[in-house]
């Protein structure tokens, strides 16, 4: 009797699970009535299953079956994904404030950061503040003149370096070296590293692993009922990187403040600007909010020696 209870049991919560699940399935039928056309996903995983190591591959793959816009289900995420020029064009340019809003991974969640990016705030006020400052003070022709013959002085100074180097040399290492200070003569007006020493090891590799991480896939993007158990430790090991590279950025912040209320002679770069604006049109840049600035103007840096190794 026991026995057969059990059996009756498992077999009507089975039953359970099969009638939610159909009900679930139908209800993201109805709800992506509308939607572009796609794969047929499995229960739960969507289509995740389909994007493998090379996801870039898989896309391009579907989208020959597709069509250049279509619709992925992965996990409890809806994404279109579009993959041609012309498409790109009619979403980006034409349709742009439709689609101006920006999904925000799980990894940058962090003390507010995204809110103060360029990369990840959402379409606003303060977003076209951070978009002006950067259009008119950082990304502007005449500034990347100006900075010309610093660029040719850079890497003229990192082929003699390889050419002095009687030891093998780490050429992602240099490339990142020269690049971190380009962009911090940019920011900062001073060079980070000494290119001929190893003291640019620990930023490098604080930056170099906020991008390994927020490049890694997290189950909880795709399945947000995760959130709270973080089951990958992405978000924790994410935490802990921000707050150091924010506590390097700190101290050149700082000392800057400190210069300009004793006097010291103003700047132009891009910390300058940021300080001199920090009133502009009634929005306010908090320190937050600069830190996710300079910390986004640092990623360059990583990708171009990660192309050089």
């Amino acid at each position: 009797m026991p026995m057969e209870q059990s059996l009756r049991s498992t077999a009507a919560c089975s039953l359970s699970l099969l009638l939610c699940a159909l009900a679930l399935m139908v209800l993201i039928r109805k709800r992506h009535s509308h939607l572009p056309p796609g794969p047929k996903g499995l229960p739960m995983v969507g289509s995740l299953h389909r994007l493998g190591s090379r996801p870039h591959e898989a896309l391009a793959a579907l989208a020959e079956t597709h069509g250049c816009l279509m619709t992925l289900q992965l996990g409890f995420v809806t994404t279109i994904v579009v993959s041609s020029s012309e498409m790109a064009t009619e979403v980006l340019q034409k349709n742009n404030l439709a689609f101006a809003g920006c999904t925000v991974i799980e990894v940058m969640k962090i003390k507010s950061h995204y809110n103060g990016s360029l990369v990840w705030a959402q379409m606003g006020p303060r977003w076209q503040a951070l978009r002006r400052l950067c259009n008119t003070q950082l990304f502007t022709p005449q500034r990347l003149d100006t900075l010309q013959a610093l660029r040719y002085q850079k890497v003229h100074e990192m082929v003699e370096l390889i050419r002095q180097t009687e030891q093998v040399v780490d050429i992602g290492r240099v490339a990142f070296v020269t690049a971190l200070n380009l962009v911090s003569n940019m920011i900062f007006s001073t060079e980070m590293v000494d290119p001929k020493s190893g003291s640019a090891q620990e930023f490098e590799d604080v930056v170099w692993s906020i991008m390994e991480v927020s490049g890694a896939p997290n189950l909880v993007d795709y399945f947000p009922m995760l959130r709270g158990l973080d089951p990958q430790g992405l978000k924790g090991r994410s935490n802990k990187l921000f707050e150091r590279l924010h506590q390097l950025l700190n101290v050149m912040i700082d000392e800057r403040i400190q210069s300009r209320e004793k006097g010291g002679v103003a700047k132009g770069d891009f910390i300058g600007v940021i300080l001199d604006s920090n009133q502009e049109n009634g929005v306010e840049f908090r320190r937050n909010e600069i830190l996710a600035l300079l910390t986004v103007q640092h990623y360059p840096c990583l990708c171009y020696a990660e192309n050089e190794k």
